[in-house]
C-alpha cells in the first residue's frame, strides 16, 4: 500500500464507525409563529439501479429556541394507506428524534412537519430510502409548502 493510502486508512480508522449508506438531510427547516405553520414536502422512493425501495428511514432534530414549541413530523403513503409519526422531544439539543422507517417501497411518501403551539421553530430532518437489504437507492426529494 502507497504512503499516502495508509495515512487516508488510517484518518478514517481514527475517526471511528461509519455506515456505508449514504443519507441526505434538509437543512433550513423554519416554522413561522402562527400555531398552525406546516411545510410540507415530498420524498420518492425508487429504484435508481441498486433496487427496489424498501423502506425511507427519516430522523427529525429540532433546533433552536430550546424554549420553542416541540417540532413532529408526520409520513404518510397514502397509496398504501400507511402513516407514522415522530417528534423531537427536546428542542436544540442535536439528539433529534427517535429513528423512523416507513415501509412503502417504491412510491411516493409525504412528510408534513408542524409544532405544538404558537411560537418560531427551526428544524432538519435525515431521510433515504433503502432496500430489504439496507442498501441505498433512489432517493429525491421536493418541498411543496413551506410556512
Amino acid at each position: 500500500m502507497k504512503p499516502f493510502a495508509k495515512r487516508v486508512l488510517a484518518g478514517l480508522l481514527l475517526a471511528g464507525p461509519f455506515t456505508a449508506v449514504p443519507a441526505h438531510e434538509y437543512t433550513g427547516g423554519f416554522l413561522g409563529k402562527p400555531a398552525q405553520a406546516t411545510d410540507l414536502h415530498v420524498v420518492v422512493c425508487s429504484n435508481d439501479g441498486t433496487g427496489p425501495a424498501e423502506h425511507l428511514s427519516f430522523q427529525l432534530n429540532a433546533g433552536p429556541p430550546k424554549t420553542g414549541p416541540l417540532v413532529s413530523a408526520q409520513l404518510q403513503v397514502p397509496s398504501k394507506k400507511i402513516a407514522a409519526s415522530v417528534t423531537d422531544p427536546i428542542n436544540g439539543d442535536r439528539q433529534g428524534s427517535p429513528g423512523l422507517q416507513v415501509r412503502g417501497g417504491d412510491t411516493v411518501y409525504y412528510i408534513t412537519v408542524d409544532k405544538t403551539g404558537p411560537g418560531i421553530a427551526n428544524y432538519s430532518f435525515t431521510y433515504h430510502c433503502e432496500t430489504a437489504s439496507g442498501g441505498h437507492t433512489g432517493t429525491d426529494l421536493s418541498t411543496l409548502q413551506d410556512q
